[in-house]
């Protein structure tokens, strides 16, 4: 079984202060033709005909006892490259909170040719070898909801023990990128954005440190919902490093800032 993610990126005018709207050549040289990706925290990536369906299990809206508050975000980097968005939730500049249970689409994205995934099978871990009764259920308790089937995808291991996903996919110069969660809230990108990260991190500060078995969010996406999940092995190692995470908002991933002892990306 694999894995997979998604996001992107936009074209629009942009105007500099004092000087006006940029010309058309300056709108060209900065605008990205691709967009990096970045699947980061608890996220289950299901392989299915033709991609992957993504699903970030719910830990804000109904959270489990025994583990702390996990918020889902979009973060859009670089910070400079400023993104417009119909929010209806909290946000400050290039960060995105997702407080209600979402599908995620994208328009904007090339399609190339098929998903690469070569340098992510078999370096996830999967749900199936944590519990070999492990099934999907029908209306998984999700956060987000996302669809790939584009790109070129590989996995990356950090030296405190968690695993991202790398999506870079091509786009669309002659539209907008958009990222789109239903009908009331939705992310353009700024022409020149270089990643998006999305996220699915544990809260955590001085006075409340986590606690608990953060893989047993994964009983939310699940038919059975009881017992304890372990946190099993890829049977291939992924690369270590070879991605670079822009600014992260919550900076886990550096052992210096551990919020959560591992919360690598998961496959069922």
């Amino acid at each position: 079984m694999h894995r997979l993610l998604i996001a992107h990126g936009k074209r629009r005018e942009v105007s500099i202060y004092g000087y006006g709207t940029e010309s058309s050549y300056e709108r060209w040289m900065k605008m990205a033709t691709q967009l990096e990706i970045i699947v980061y925290g608890l996220a289950c990536l299901d392989a299915q005909p033709g991609g992957y369906r993504v699903l970030f299990p719910d830990g804000f809206t109904t959270p489990m006892f025994d583990i702390p508050k996990h918020l889902a975000a979009v973060w859009v980097r670089e910070r400079s490259e400023l993104a417009t968005a119909q929010w209806p939730w909290r946000s400050t500049g290039n960060d995105f909170t997702v407080s209600a249970p979402r599908k995620l689409t994208i328009s904007g994205l090339l399609k190339t040719s098929n998903l690469d995934d070569s340098q992510l099978i078999g370096r996830l871990p999967n749900l199936r070898d944590a519990d070999p009764q492990f099934t999907l259920s029908d209306a998984p308790e999700a956060i987000l909801d996302l669809w790939i089937d584009r790109g070129v995808l590989s996995a990356h291991a950090f030296p405190a023990g968690m695993i991202v996903v790398k999506w870079v996919v091509d786009l669309d110069e002659s539209v907008n990128t958009r990222l789109s969660f239903g009908d009331d809230a939705w992310i353009d990108l700024a022409p020149a954005t270089k990643q998006v990260i999305l996220a699915n991190a544990g809260v955590s500060n001085n006075e409340r440190p986590q606690r608990g078995n953060h893989f047993n969010l994964y009983r939310k996406l699940a038919t059975n919902r009881s017992g304890e999940l372990s946190v099993p092995d890829p049977a291939i190692r992924p690369q270590m490093l070879g991605v670079t995470l822009l600014d992260p908002t919550h900076e886990y991933a550096r052992p210096r800032t551990p919020l959560i002892d591992c919360s690598p990306v998961f496959a069922h």
